[in-house]
């Protein structure tokens, strides 16, 4: 008996031995820079801010929030959207009411801490730059516009996994219900475009005359359409097909067929066209595809349902920021000059609001800022590639 009884303790010790080895995970969490000094730093930028460009984001957003209360967390902190919401009305009125510089600045110091999303000083944040491009369309098909933008399928089907629980509240699985069962993904890219296991099925909305204008619209996420008559259309997203999505851009660059400091969709472009050998090996990297919805309506609209507004709003990953956080950031943009070349660049530090996401938009230090419609924010758009700071303006007090 004695002898069960000690085999018994070990087998009960050898499964806690077991417990104890398996690593529990715990995500990063933002943490907070010395605040005496991040103020002050920033302060006159601060009292410099486009006002209007705020007030446009303010105007959309607290309605948003009066509606529908949530908990943000930010830094293992807990805030209601409530308390955050009363803080963002007084600063809208305190901006609508033509307060001074000095009013705005010791309102936002006295009422949120400035929180880093790097766990080190010394890591920057990776911002890039989104737009709306615009694009010569048809509504019918012909020998020119042959390549077709597509609504959402209905047998794409998505499967939200937040009942699981709080690590997977974002998490989205795409694919299609065959036998009574979810498969994921759903079709790739190139069954899409190269075996066209679409066509015919009635999912065609518009058709483009430029296979890589098709990546190039899917990439910003939505594009206007200039049709024939005159008429403008935006194409805005609608779903996608679940598949991860990868940089060309990278891989490109990794295979040397452009230098790394020399990659640009307008680069990029010009590389398929004198090399069409190398097309499918190149697009078909990226299997991520992207479905669209047609608006007669041209207002560009984030992922959180709101209009966005050129400089004011970014991308985010939400697994590290809130929707509808309210954010400094710092970065140098690029000033472009004649043929599309960097002449040099401009300090850019700018309260914005976390209003979109992106399929390439991950991690705690990757920001895309929108910056607008057309080709003249398309080429900031494509250039804009700088390291720089952002910061969380998280209500006081928050537990």
């Amino acid at each position: 008996m004695k002898r069960i009884f000690v085999l018994f303790f070990v087998v009960i010790l050898f499964a806690c031995a077991k417990q104890i080895e398996k690593k529990v995970e715990i995500p990063p969490v933002l943490t907070t820079l010395p605040k005496e000094n991040i103020w002050d730093k920033y302060k006159e930028k601060i009292k410099a801010i486009d006002r209007q460009g705020v007030i446009k984001n303010l105007e959309t957003i607290i309605p948003k929030l009066d509606k529908n209360e949530r908990i943000f967390m930010v830094n293992g902190k807990n805030f209601s959207s409530k308390k955050y919401c009363e803080k963002l009305k007084t600063f809208y009125n305190l901006l609508d009411n033509d307060a001074s510089s000095d009013e705005l600045f010791l309102f936002l110091k006295e009422n949120f801490d400035l929180e880093k999303i790097n766990p080190s000083k010394e890591e920057k944040t990776l911002f890039t730059g989104y737009y709306i491009p615009t694009f010569e369309a048809r509504f019918k098909e012909d020998e020119i516009f042959k390549y077709p933008i597509y609504k959402k399928p209905d047998d794409l089907k998505l499967l939200k996994l937040s009942p699981l629980g709080s690590d997977f509240k974002n998490v989205i699985l795409y694919g299609k219900v065959e036998d009574d069962k979810f498969k994921v993904p759903y079709y790739s890219r190139e069954e899409i475009d190269k075996e066209n296991v679409l066509k015919g099925k009635n999912l065609e909305i518009a058709f483009l005359k430029d296979p890589i204008d098709i990546l190039l619209i899917q990439i910003q996420g939505s594009g206007v359409l200039s049709m024939e008559d005159g008429n403008l259309y935006l194409a805005s997203f609608s779903a996608k097909n679940g598949h991860p999505y990868k940089s060309i851009g990278k891989y490109i660059a990794e295979k040397n067929y452009i230098s790394e400091d020399e990659v640009s969709f307008d680069n990029i472009r010009e590389f398929l066209k004198n090399n069409p050998e190398k097309y499918d090996e190149i697009i078909y990297q990226n299997q991520s595809y992207i479905f669209f919805n047609l608006k007669k309506e041209i207002v560009a609209t984030g992922s959180a349902g709101l209009p966005l507004i050129e400089n004011h709003s970014i991308a985010v990953d939400r697994n590290y920021i809130p929707l509808f956080s309210m954010c400094l950031i710092d970065l140098d943009k690029p000033i472009v000059g004649e043929e599309n070349l960097v002449t040099g660049f401009n300090n850019f530090t700018e309260i914005v609001f976390a209003m979109d996401e992106g399929s390439a938009i991950k991690g705690e230090r990757r920001i895309d800022l929108f910056l607008g419609f057309g080709d003249d924010a398309g080429k900031v758009a494509h250039r804009l590639k700088s390291e720089g700071e952002l910061f969380v303006l998280v209500p006081k007090s928050s537990n």
